[in-house]
This record gives structure tokens, sequence and C-alpha cells, in this order.
């Protein structure tokens, strides 16, 4: 497996940082897996379903990257899998570095 910041699922955007990811909702626990085609793969719980997978991913996101739920706007990919999630505040550089440490954890 790459090193997280050999893929780079982030970029830098006039607000914050742009974290590209992919979500898989109605899955066996929330997660997060290793990037994948440029994309953090995300697991919830939640079904695909009036909100509640994206809502799931939003307060998954902030406990792992360690900012508020407020910070964080599904700027694109509302209701498909693959979204563009704005991080308000957030340098570009610490957010690869909060995802590679997390995704360390996981090895």
């Amino acid at each position: 497996m790459s090193k997280a910041n050999s893929e780079v699922a982030t970029e830098t955007h006039t607000e914050g940082t742009v974290l590209r990811i992919k979500v898989r909702a109605g899955g066996r626990g929330d997660s997060l897996a290793p990037i994948q085609n440029g994309r953090l793969r995300v697991t919830v719980t939640q079904p695909a379903e009036r909100g509640k997978a994206n809502r799931a991913v939003v307060k998954l996101l902030a406990k792992q990257l360690d900012v508020r739920s407020s910070q964080l706007q599904i700027l694109r990919g509302e209701t498909s899998a693959e979204k563009r999630l704005l991080i308000r505040g957030a340098i570009a550089e610490e957010v690869d570095r909060r995802i590679e440490e997390k995704l360390r954890e996981l090895t």
C-alpha cells in the first residue's frame, strides 16, 4: 500500500481544504480505508437515504480529523458515492497528515 500522501485526496480551496471521498453506505461499521484512485474511502452503517449516510460521513470525518462538524460541507456528490467535502479553515497538509495517521492506525 502506498502512503496516504503519495495518493493525495486533498486540494487547497479558498476557504480551506477539499477532501475527495468515496462512500460506502450501509456497511458493517463506520471506518476509513486507504486512499484509492485519489479518494479516501469511507464506510458508514447508515443507509443512503434521506441524507442519513451524508450526516454519518460528516460526523465520522469530524471525529477522525479532529474538526467540528460545522466546518464540513459537501460541495459535490450529495446523492453520489463520490463526494467532494470542504473542510473550512483546514490546511491541506495538516489534513493529509491526519489522514495518514488514521490510516497507519489501521495497519
